[in-house]
């Protein structure tokens, strides 16, 4: 009677467990958009292979966490080389998506530029007050040095139709880090309710990662907000517990676009 008490509390825990952490495993990859046709992007390539079909190229880009893949075979002249011939795989993964426009597009007849970010940019008249940048591998991120509290931060991502940065992991918080010098930043780590309970925007528990990067002694509050930091440009980045109350500048992660029935009749591929 007690092995199945102590059977059924474990069953319990393991429901309530998984309910709170197995949707991060099953969330859906971003998916990738035709932006242009004839056209190849000239973002550092993380992966090149030969492919039966787009959507084999699609889950190559996917498998390897790119954000924009190059596909198909360019028609090269008969001067080509040998080297354009061997590096001339009809699946390019890159790290990351071409920004702002796509003036840095190259001609390449015969491929087609596919992104994970194909309209957001050119829909959006925010970005006057922030810079973009691109985390490779990881996604598009917007940085503000206008100082706000936590809360203010969070409602100025939410109008961009973003959320304050998801930073639990060693790339994102490291890749984040490089943009952001020595000034504390608000990103998406916060414990405003049940005290020690620290959920990023998306409401995922930081307990259903492995990752930690806070500072010596942290998190020193229950309670609080998560900025992100470091003492000197070479030092290694931390997240330290401070008032939400307070203002500092802040990071805006921007999800990749969706295709609506909106885009495709008014933005399709040139």
């Amino acid at each position: 009677m007690l092995v199945l008490f102590f059977l059924i509390l474990l069953l319990n825990f393991v429901f309530i467990f998984c309910n709170k952490c197995c949707s991060i495993d099953l969330r859906a990859p971003p998916g990738f958009t035709l932006v242009k046709f004839n056209a190849r992007s000239l973002k550092n390539v993380v992966a090149r292979k030969e492919v039966a079909s787009m959507e084999k190229c699609k889950e190559f880009a996917e498998s390897k966490k790119g954000l924009a893949f190059n596909f198909g075979r360019e028609n090269f002249t008969e001067s080509s080389s040998i080297e354009d011939d061997l590096y001339n795989s009809n699946c390019i993964v890159l790290d990351c998506p071409e920004i702002h426009n796509f003036t840095a597009l190259q001609n390449a007849t015969g491929m087609k530029y596919y992104s994970s970010y194909p309209y957001w940019l050119w829909n959006n008249n925010n970005l006057t007050n922030g810079s973009i940048s691109c985390v490779p591998r990881v996604g598009l991120f917007m940085f503000f040095e206008d100082r706000l509290n936590f809360t203010d931060a969070r409602l100025s991502c939410q109008n961009l139709n973003g959320t304050l940065a998801h930073v639990i992991s060693e790339e994102r918080t490291e890749g984040l880090a490089k943009f952001i010098g020595n000034s504390p930043t608000y990103v998406g780590l916060s414990s405003q309710g049940e005290k020690r309970n620290w959920k990023n925007e998306i409401d995922e528990p930081l307990e259903c990662f492995d990752y930690r990067a806070w500072d010596r002694g942290e998190p020193t509050n229950s309670r609080g907000c998560v900025v992100l930091f470091r003492k000197n440009l070479r030092a290694i980045p931390i997240w330290r517990v401070l008032p939400c109350k307070l203002s500092f500048p802040y990071i805006c992660e921007i999800p990749p676009t969706k295709v609506t029935k909106h885009h495709r009749k008014n933005k399709k591929p040139n």
